[in-house]
Parts: C-alpha cells; sequence; structure tokens
C-alpha cells in the first residue's frame, strides 16, 4: 500500500502530486519514484515532475550522475510525447548520509538531498542543505 504525501511530509519529506514507483525510462534506467502534477497556463500544459532517487547507504556523486541520466531521459521522452508542453524535473536523493564528495553539491538548484533517518518511531526524512564551513574565514565569527 502506497504512503499518502501528507503522511510523507509530516515525517520530513516534501512530496506532491501523484506517485509512481520503479517508472522505466527507456535504456536510461529505472527510477525508483516519480511524482507529478500536472497544470496548463494559457492553455499550454507544465509537467512538474519530481524524481526520487533512494539508496540504502550514503548518497554519493554516482547517485547524482544516475539520477541526472534518468532526468535527461524523461526529458527526452517528454519532448517528443508532448513536444507542445514545458516539462520541469527536480531530482530529489534520499539515503543515510551525504557522502563527503557531495556536500558542495547542495548550491545546485535543480536537486536536493535528504537524509532518511530511522528511530523508535519509524522513518523520518531530513532535509540536507545550507552546508557551510563552521569556520568560514570571514573575520567576523
Amino acid at each position: 500500500m502506497e504512503t499518502p504525501n501528507e503522511k510523507l511530509r509530516e515525517r520530513g519529506l516534501e512530496i506532491y502530486g501523484k506517485k509512481r514507483s520503479e517508472v522505466v525510462i527507456g535504456n536510461y534506467g529505472r527510477a525508483d519514484i516519480i511524482a507529478s502534477n500536472i497544470h496548463r497556463v494559457k492553455g499550454k500544459a507544465i509537467f512538474n515532475l519530481t524524481l526520487f532517487e533512494l539508496k540504502k547507504a550514503a548518497i554519493r556523486m554516482d547517485a547524482l550522475a544516475q539520477a541526472c541520466r534518468y532526468k535527461r531521459g524523461i526529458e527526452s521522452y517528454m519532448s517528443k510525447r508532448f513536444p507542445e508542453s514545458e516539462v520541469l524535473v527536480q531530482i530529489v536523493l534520499i539515503g543515510t548520509e551525504l557522502s563527503d564528495d557531495m556536500l558542495w553539491t547542495q548550491s545546485c538548484s535543480y536537486f536536493d538531498c535528504y537524509k532518511c533517518l530511522y528511530d523508535y518511531e519509524g522513518i523520518k526524512f531530513e532535509h540536507a542543505s545550507d552546508i557551510v564551513l563552521i569556520n568560514e574565514g570571514f573575520g567576523h565569527e
């Protein structure tokens, strides 16, 4: 049974729209989850898609590369299937932690990362953003 979006948001994961899991994206691969919202502006269809890539361990650069490949596949498919529409694809990576090589990628606007936490209450999500150096070297710390 699928977990409702409201329950996931209560646990910290920003997710909206209709969810589909294990989505085959041609030869690009298989996305874990894609959430979609579709609306029209002046008769033009706008597809807001969020691609969720789930990892059992730390989120690494190869996970980002994998998700970017899926994003490109989705964009290519949608441009052929709906040529008059606009397609916006956001990437969300979920894992137990961010690997060191991922820390500075958080300044990129086309994807987000969440840490997946387990405790006695079940699964929770923590948005992994706003990462800065402890001592930024600006002279007023």
